[in-house]
């Protein structure tokens, strides 16, 4: 079952149009699509293929990219506006269009602000990894790195932790102070992951959602 038939949210025309445009980029290896939110830092030029939620169109430069949202965070002109009265958030809507041809997201301006929506923020984008193929992954900002059950070469230099909502086998090895054995089962909000220290290259291996959480904020 999809993530959208999952939850019950409906399909995007706009979203799959706008995308369909980009399929012959993902042939070409280039698979990352962006989202942006209402608490991006505003020091970031984008480019298509970007997808503005709500709030996030205040960082929109020019046409580029889409603009979907109910509203309540953005008074503009939008590409597709949607009902305030829903039982899910904007987020939550965009990522149940992503079509499968894209294996990362990037989103930036979803950390930050109202704790709730952060907590929940964090708890759609796992929810959506569970639905995907694996070799999924999405980051926020420069702060979380969720993956997708699959197999993970990174490259690490400083301290993180890894963390779970739900159980996850996990097998970490490589360049790291704390290698997980292969058979161990990581609990929720376990503190098994926490405060790891990586010093180079480290292989990950899980076979549901995870978190990667970075202590200090990473430049790519």
């Amino acid at each position: 079952m999809s993530y959208s038939a999952a939850y019950q949210i409906p399909p995007s025309i706009a979203i799959a149009r706008y995308l369909q445009c980009y399929k012959g980029d993902a042939r070409q290896g280039n698979e990352e699509l962006t989202l942006v939110g209402p608490l991006a830092n505003g020091n970031k030029a984008y480019v298509d293929p970007v997808i503005f939620v709500d709030g996030g169109a205040n960082f929109r430069q020019g046409t580029e990219g889409l603009v979907v949202g109910d509203g309540d965070s953005y008074d503009g002109e939008m590409d597709e506006k949607i009902s305030a009265n829903k039982n899910y958030s904007d987020l939550a809507y965009v990522l149940a269009g992503i079509p499968p041809q894209f294996k990362k997201l990037q989103l930036d301006g979803f950390l930050g602000g109202r704790r709730d929506h952060e907590l929940l923020n964090i708890g759609e984008v796992y929810a959506c990894l569970k639905h995907q193929a694996r070799g999924f992954s999405i980051c926020f900002d420069d702060q979380i790195h969720a993956f997708g059950h699959g197999e993970w070469q990174l490259t690490l230099n400083q301290t993180f932790s890894l963390i779970c909502l739900e159980p996850v086998q996990v097998q970490l090895t490589g360049d790291c102070q704390y290698p997980i054995d292969p058979a161990a089962q990581l609990s929720p909000l376990s503190s098994l992951g926490l405060s790891n220290k990586g010093h180079g290259q480290v292989q990950l291996k899980c076979d549901g959602p995870l978190l990667l959480y970075y202590s200090e904020p990473i430049t790519t």
